[in-house]
C-alpha cells in the first residue's frame, strides 16, 4: 500500500552513472524489499536494489518509467 506520493522538481539525481533527472516521483510503501521483489516479477527494472540512506533516514529503490522519469520507493528508517 502507498501511504504518501510526493513530487521533487528540479531534483539532483544522486544515483552514480546516472544522468540527472529533472524530477523525482517518490512513494512512501510498507516494506522496499518487498514492493521491489514485486515489481521485478512484474519485468520493471531498477536502476538499484533497495539501500539504506542512512543520512536521509530512508531505505530507498529507484527505478525508472517507460519514459526514463525516476521514481523511488522509500521506508522511513
Amino acid at each position: 500500500m502507498v501511504r504518501f506520493i510526493k513530487l521533487i522538481v528540479n531534483y539532483v539525481d544522486c544515483l552514480e552513472g546516472e544522468s540527472q533527472s529533472r524530477f523525482l516521483l517518490q512513494f512512501e510503501v510498507g516494506d522496499v524489499d518487498k514492493n521491489d521483489n514485486r515489481f521485478l516479477e512484474n519485468g520493471i527494472k531498477f536502476v538499484n536494489k533497495p539501500h539504506d540512506r542512512k543520512e536521509w533516514g530512508e531505505r530507498v529503490a529507484h527505478f525508472r518509467d517507460p519514459e526514463g522519469n525516476l521514481i523511488e520507493i522509500y521506508i522511513m528508517l
